[in-house]
């Protein structure tokens, strides 16, 4: 169980610094207004999932609290997904 735990918590902060580097990268100027965005919607999703999944751990896991975690995945995900459509590679 300990382990679990601790590769969740790993997990979550490796996604926290990477969208936390993608919205710093999506400050430059050529990229896409609606790339930045994305970026920003990303960004605020895991900050969301953080603080949900946080909030879950120190109330003691209430089902209500647990199942918005779930579906902040979720949100995390679909913008990711939006994110990526709107990114050009040239």
């Amino acid at each position: 169980m300990s382990l679990v735990q601790f590769e969740h918590r790993t997990l979550a902060y490796a996604t926290l610094l990477s969208a936390g580097l993608l919205w710093i990268a999506a400050r430059r100027p050529h990229v896409p207004v609606l790339a930045r965005r994305g970026a920003n919607l990303v960004t605020g999703t895991a900050l969301a999932q953080a603080s949900l999944g946080i909030a879950t751990l120190l109330t003691h896991v209430p089902v209500e609290l647990a199942t918005m975690h779930q579906a902040g995945s979720l949100a995390l995900l679909t913008s990711t997904i939006w994110l990526l459509r709107h990114i050009r590679i040239k």
